[in-house]
Order: C-alpha cells, then sequence, then structure tokens
C-alpha cells in the first residue's frame, strides 16, 4: 500500500458564519491518490492563528472538531463563527481576525512501521461572507450574511470589544433585509430582525414578506408603506410618550 504523504483539504469558497458546511480531509500518497485502505486515523480541527499552530480564541467552531477516516477521507460538518468588530452607529461589522482552520492526526497506519507519523494541514484564510460574490467585511460594501438572517453576536471577549458571532434566520412573524440592521422599536443596539408590519404578511420568515395592498418600499433596511389604494388611508404612526405622532414600522 502507498505511504502517507500529504492531507488535502475541500471547503466552499465562501461560508456565512455560524452556518454549518462541508470540509472533506483527504490522506494523500506521493501521486496524489486517495489513500482508501485508512477507515481508523482520527483527524481533528481547531482554529490556528496566522503563521502558527496557538489556538485562536478569537473564532468559534461548532460541529464535530474529530472525525474517523472513512477509506481515505473524514468528512466533517462544522460551522465557524469569527469575532466581529460591531459599530451600531455606522451598522457596519468588519471581522476581527480571519479564521484559519488547522487539521492533525495520527497515522495509524504507520504503527506497523513501529512508528506514528502526524498527518497536518493548515488552511489559508476561510473566506466569510454569504457568497463569493460578496466582500467579506460589511464595511466594505458586503454583508457577513444572506438577507432574511441576522449576525447574532456574543459577549464582547477582547479588549477591543470583539464579539464572536454567527447567522441566525429571522423565524415566523420576522423579517430581516440587512442582516447588521436593527429594528427601530428595540432599545437594544445589536442587529435583530424586525417585527412584520402589520399591512405585511411574513409566516414564513427570513426575508419573505408578501403584502396583499399598497406599495411597499424597501427603505433602510426595512419595508415601508409608500401609497394606498383608493378608499384606503395611509396609516404609519402612532403616539409616543409626549403625545406627538411619530413613524411606527409595526403600524404600517
Amino acid at each position: 500500500a502507498a505511504s502517507y504523504d500529504h492531507l488535502e483539504v475541500a471547503f466552499p469558497a465562501a461560508v456565512p458564519p455560524g452556518v454549518q458546511f462541508g470540509v472533506a480531509v483527504r490522506k494523500k500518497d506521493i501521486y496524489n491518490q486517495t489513500i482508501s485502505t485508512d477507515s481508523q486515523s482520527t483527524i481533528q480541527v481547531r482554529p490556528v492563528q496566522a503563521h502558527s499552530t496557538e489556538t485562536d480564541n478569537s473564532v468559534s467552531l461548532t460541529g464535530a472538531t474529530a472525525i474517523v477516516m472513512d477509506e481515505g477521507v473524514a468528512n466533517f460538518d462544522i460551522a465557524v463563527k469569527p469575532s466581529f468588530l460591531f459599530d451600531p452607529e455606522t451598522l457596519t461589522a468588519t471581522i476581527f481576525r480571519d479564521p484559519i482552520l488547522h487539521f492533525v492526526g495520527a497515522d495509524v497506519e504507520t504503527v506497523e512501521l513501529g512508528i506514528q507519523e502526524q498527518m497536518r494541514i493548515t488552511t489559508a484564510r476561510i473566506e466569510i461572507g454569504s457568497d463569493s460574490s460578496v466582500a467579506r467585511r460589511s464595511s466594505a460594501g458586503g454583508l457577513p450574511c444572506p438577507v432574511g438572517t441576522i449576525l447574532e453576536l456574543d459577549a464582547a471577549i477582547g479588549i477591543q470589544g470583539e464579539r464572536v458571532g454567527g447567522c441566525e434566520v429571522c423565524a415566523a412573524g420576522k423579517y430581516s433585509l440587512n442582516p447588521v440592521y436593527r429594528a427601530p422599536d428595540v432599545l437594544e443596539t445589536d442587529p435583530s430582525c424586525l417585527t412584520c408590519p402589520r399591512g405585511g404578511n411574513c409566516v414564513a420568515g427570513g426575508s419573505d414578506v408578501t403584502f396583499e395592498l399598497g406599495v411597499w418600499t424597501a427603505r433602510g433596511g426595512m419595508f415601508v408603506l409608500e401609497q394606498c389604494p383608493p378608499g384606503y388611508s395611509l396609516t404609519n404612526t402612532s403616539e409616543d410618550d409626549n403625545g406627538n405622532q411619530v413613524f411606527d414600522h409595526n403600524e404600517q
């Protein structure tokens, strides 16, 4: 049987943060052929810092991080949650540090030779984004999550305020057009799903909103009722604590 020469890793061109994706790690010989005789070796994965094998605590992994090879292939289903620097004033979420994954495992087949060789490979940075065509940093014009989701952020973990984050789909009765936008009726400054306006139907959740009447426009991360048909009056305000009529997204 051919002996181990290197590992090969294949994963998508871009992955949304916190969304599970598949990674195939193949055990290769010197001829770049998969060594299918190995169904015993275990491969482990962890996030590391650039040019190092030191664990990167600003990146979180979910899913099984140790997989036994099947005919020379370890198939992972994991999600990568990097840290972000979120600015609630400009509604931008910049990746704190590019995620890099390190795969390592002992080659069980070399035990017969009286040794146990370590198999290892470190990936290049993982592109974070909703697809390969968007910029990976929202401050550069791209969005970290698909439309219909929000960037849900954990508590700050570092001195720069970096926060681990991942994409969460908006549930039924809610919607999102921009993953870093926040609902105007909440006190929190973090991104949040919007409550479905009174004239809308958001039973599917995500970004799926339908309207039976009126002309609605997507503006500033939310739907706004612009015009009603003849015989209907346009309602889009409510009374504040001072008795003034103010715009109310939910009452449209």
